[in-house]
């Protein structure tokens, strides 16, 4: 294991200090030459094919029961609808959509960020009016909106984890009665539909009084699945930053049901800020990094594949350790993130790299080519500051992690135990 409660381990070398303020450890990107993964014509083929499909399977959604595309097969709500979407996928419709000036546009005008929390929007059915966004939980905390605390939603919501995970809660609203435990006593708000906002004004909050809420059922996603939130059942998500760090989740949502929705705090709830971009290239240059972070979740996965397919006597040390730290869920942002840099900075400077034997080197740049480097550069120091910062620091609670065990194995927790 590759994590410590006091220092989080990250991989080094005797000659790299890999502290992200030091302007030597920036990659020359002058060194790399990019290549787009995909034609135009290939990004435009995967945005109109995903669109139609959830289009046509959307089509077969019964409101009411909230039962839709393959039902038969297990599917519930509206999960059938992106169950088959892949990273892949995600990743050729945000890239046609950073080349089509109009869905930029429309994409930014719908987007929403925090310095947790991203929403992308991706697209929408102007006439079922359903939406498809991307939603990105990054390692220094919560998501915007209150994701953290009980709420309901509007509409019916399928979501499904392209990275990391996080503990969905589910509760049982209540009056207030004199057996109400504190710890489940919540302040109730109605919200304004997240439609109205802008950069300037927050949703519009009227207070409703308290309500019970007592958490009923525990359940971890976690990639690889895709699931269901029912539009009557009151939730809420634990993203366990420090655990599982960064999470991408695709959420597809139905038609509004209602024009408001409920959500629950502990204190005074003033203001639920909605931040807009503040223009196209800023935007343009977050959507970049979020397609280059997505090419470096699947790459991760790729490298794994193929350490896992080697033989075992030609695997260097430091494959090994890969092997042995992907068991960990925070994998991404404490050994493979660190390693990509030190990686990329030896090949700046013409060096073989001492972590990767020369086939796996070749696979890596192979990959490598067809990411912008600039972006990823980007990520990989977001990362390291979030490494180097005691307050953000990926560590090991095994009390999560214990917890996060018997979820795997039972899916359920006792009702009067709360999170």
């Amino acid at each position: 294991m590759r994590l410590s409660i006091s220092q989080p381990q990250i991989y080094t070398s005797s000659r790299v200090n890999p502290n992200p303020t030091d302007q030597k450890n920036e990659t020359k990107s002058e060194n790399f030459h990019y290549t787009p993964p995909y034609t135009k014509e290939e990004c435009e083929e995967a945005y109109s094919r995903v669109f139609n499909q959830i289009k046509d399977r959307y089509a077969a959604f019964d409101q009411k029961s909230e039962i839709g595309f393959g039902e038969q097969q297990g599917l519930k709500g509206l999960t059938g609808n992106i169950h088959d979407v892949s990273k892949e996928d995600i990743c050729k419709i945000m890239m046609h959509i950073h080349d089509n000036e109009v869905l930029l546009e429309q994409c930014c005008n719908n987007s929403a960020k925090s310095p947790f929390f991203d929403k992308f929007y991706l697209m929408k059915d102007p006439d079922q009016n359903w939406n498809l966004r991307l939603h990105h939980f990054n390692a220094r905390g919560s998501g915007l909106g209150g994701d953290d605390s009980p709420h309901y939603h509007r509409w019916t919501l399928a979501s499904k984890p392209l990275q990391g995970g996080y503990i969905n809660v589910n509760y049982e609203e209540k009056e207030i009665s004199p057996e109400t435990d504190e710890q489940h006593k919540y302040s109730k708000y109605l919200l304004g539909a997240t439609d109205a906002q802008s950069s300037k004004v927050g949703r519009q909050i009227q207070p409703l009084g308290q309500s019970e809420m007592k958490p009923v059922k525990y359940t971890l996603f976690e990639e690889g699945s895709t699931n269901h939130f029912p539009i009557t059942d009151p939730h809420s998500v634990l993203t366990q930053p420090k655990h599982f760090g960064s999470t991408v989740t695709l959420a597809h949502t139905g038609k509004p049901v209602h024009e408001s929705s409920f959500a629950f705090e502990k204190g005074d709830l003033k203001d639920i800020p909605q931040m807009r971009f503040d223009s196209i290239s800023e935007f343009k240059s977050h959507l970049e990094k979020e397609i280059a972070f997505l090419q470096a979740t699947q790459l991760k996965d790729d490298l794994l594949e193929h350490l896992n397919g080697k033989n075992p006597s030609t695997l260097t040390k430091h494959e090994i350790d890969h092997l042995c730290d992907s068991k960990e869920p925070n994998y991404l942002e404490t050994s493979f993130f660190s390693a990509l840099a030190i990686y990329n900075m030896a090949k700046a400077e013409n060096e073989p790299s001492h972590e990767f034997s020369p086939d796996t080197s070749k696979f890596l740049d192979e990959r490598l080519q067809h990411i912008n480097v600039e972006a990823l550069n980007e990520v990989i120091k977001f990362n390291q500051e979030d490494l180097f910062n005691p307050d953000t620091r990926f560590v090991t609670d095994f009390s999560v992690a214990d917890e996060i065990s018997r979820l795997r194995a039972s899916m359920l927790r006792p009702a009067n135990k709360t999170s």
